[in-house]
């Protein structure tokens, strides 16, 4: 029992570096190299338990067993003949006495489970069976005391087989209420190595007993209120920090999330980003085996101060963002928050009239940066909608994404130039549109063609465009904005391919009128 012991402990160290979280612990009955697992041999039982650590004060709220049997489909040999599996498993609960852990007879019981294996039909088959005891054992043993294959007894258990023992421990720990999280220096990370700093991740250090934590941030910018006589960019006051005043009360965003660390885009203005955090946690108390909370730990950067006094006494929790995002462009970012710190980031960049000529997404969860693109014609009216599709150029940082950033001729057209009103409302004959294909070496054009880099498992089933990732709106010629005619995407839809959508506009008749309004509707 003592090798067994210690083998799981290995298992499970990396499980204990949080101080409250869902535990897992696992281990396995199946036939390794050359030793089938036989009742009554030396492979036919096996021991889960949760650790038991030392230090700061804990609750285990919730404790939930799982025995499993069934079929691994990894197995490297092939087994030909299909067959019933009946197991009846010997489970004896541990429990704690004396600091460690000890068998409970009493407590012994059995179990039977039973599964099918029969690959070679053409009917459905039982390939797993699951044993479950909410809020039950910390520790167990499980042993294989009889195999009934095909109802015939039998000693060995089929080589494809396995029997899991697994334990879930969702424990508390006891949060002092003044412990802080101490901020560590934000790590910068330039994603398309343009010299430019695209993102800063945010870290602190591990509370004892924090459950999750809340980070909160705000931003103020460095300018002058006043225009220089010969600038149209406002003057950078950094000599005058002291000046400048933050607030996490009326002006801030704030994500809880479990882990120690988290990444914001430097999607700002020239100034100064400021953030801090404070842990969550729950107050343990193990005579009457309850929790109380949440409680709060300490904010460590004070709710309204100068930006002087921030980097002065705090200055892990300031960052001065020198370079402005875009600050030739037009932009607006619109960030949506979910639980766990889950964001999606969405960019507009719109061009002197505030036309949104590019828009660029992000989520947190994925890390691909997806780009669409609106196209409009002489008129400055929304022509042509590209499909929004992901950035195929690998970062230059291997371990990170690509950037949220405006995307120059990112769909362009056969000449290699950015796709334009000039690629497609031109007329052709009597006030009809041409429109021409996008090149594939870049954008939507390149994402829906053979062309894409990445055609492996489900992106080689991916359509073709054929240069025509995109629908394009032709306007009747007489100045109301009403749409004649409207493609779909790919070359079959295109306009005057007979399978666009067309509008015709005509005068409601008296019938009409009557029908729809009744007899006082007036006259047509």
């Amino acid at each position: 029992m003592l090798r067994l012991l210690l083998l799981k402990t290995l298992l499970v160290a990396t499980f204990l570096t949080s101080f409250s979280q869902t535990l897992r612990f696992h281990t396995r009955i199946q036939t390794s190299t050359g030793n089938p697992v036989v009742v009554g041999g030396v492979n036919d039982a096996e021991y889960v338990q949760v650790p038991l650590p030392s230090g700061p004060t804990f609750l285990d709220t919730q404790k939930d067993n799982y025995i499993t049997l069934g079929i691994n489909h990894n197995y490297a040999e092939l087994m030909s003949v299909g067959y019933n599996l009946e197991i009846e498993l010997e489970v004896t609960p541990f429990t704690i006495q004396s600091g460690i852990y000890a068998p409970d007879m009493a407590q012994q019981f059995t179990i039977p489970l039973d599964i099918k294996f029969d690959p070679y039909g053409n009917n459905a088959y039982k390939d797993k069976d699951t044993y479950y005891v909410s809020n039950s054992h910390l520790a167990y043993k499980y042993k294989i005391t009889s195999i009934l294959l095909n109802g015939i007894n039998t000693n060995t258990l089929p080589a494809n087989v396995y029997i899991d023992g697994d334990i879930e421990c969702t424990r508390i720990y006891d949060l002092d209420p003044t412990e802080i999280a101490v901020v560590q220096a934000p790590q910068l990370q330039d994603l398309d190595c343009n010299g430019d700093n695209d993102q800063i991740t945010l870290q602190w250090d591990p509370v004892t007993g924090a459950v999750e934590y809340q980070l909160e941030w705000t931003f103020v910018n460095d300018y002058n209120a006043t225009v220089g006589p010969t600038s149209t960019i406002f003057q950078p006051i950094d000599p005058f920090v002291d000046d400048i005043n933050y607030d996490f009360r009326f002006n801030s965003t704030r994500v809880t999330v479990k882990q120690d660390s988290y990444s914001i885009p430097l999607i700002l203005d020239r100034g100064y980003l400021l953030y801090r955090v404070r842990p969550v946690g729950y107050t343990v108390n193990t005579t009457t085996s309850t929790i109380d909370g949440p409680i709060y730990g300490d904010w460590v950067l004070p709710t309204d101060q100068t930006v002087d006094n921030a980097l002065t006494n705090h200055a892990n929790n300031c960052y001065h963002v020198t370079t402005a995002h875009e600050q030739k462009k037009n932009w607006q970012l619109t960030t949506t928050y979910a639980e766990e710190g889950k964001k999606k980031e969405v960019v507009s960049y719109m061009d002197g009239t505030m036309r949104n000529r590019q828009s660029v997404t992000k989520t947190n969860t994925e890390n691909n940066v997806v780009v669409g693109e609106t196209i409009y014609d002489h008129q400055g009216r929304p022509a042509v909608n590209v499909l929004p599709v992901p950035v195929l150029d690998a970062p230059c940082v291997s371990t990170e994404s690509n950037v949220i950033k405006h995307y120059p001729n990112f769909n362009v057209n056969a000449s290699g130039q950015a796709y334009s009103k000039l690629d497609f409302d031109k007329d052709a004959a009597a006030c009809s549109t041409s429109t021409g294909a996008m090149d594939n070496s870049s954008g939507a054009a390149q994402y829906y063609s053979d062309n894409n880099p990445n055609l492996t498992n489900q992106q080689a089933y991916l359509p073709k465009a054929d240069g025509f990732p995109f629908s394009v709106v032709e306007y009747t010629p007489d100045n109301t904005g009403r749409i004649s005619r409207q493609s779909g995407v790919g070359p079959e839809f295109q306009l005057d391919s007979e399978h666009e959508t067309k509008y015709l506009y005509g005068k409601p008749g008296q019938l009409e009128l009557d029908r729809l309004f009744g007899s006082e509707a007036g006259n047509a």
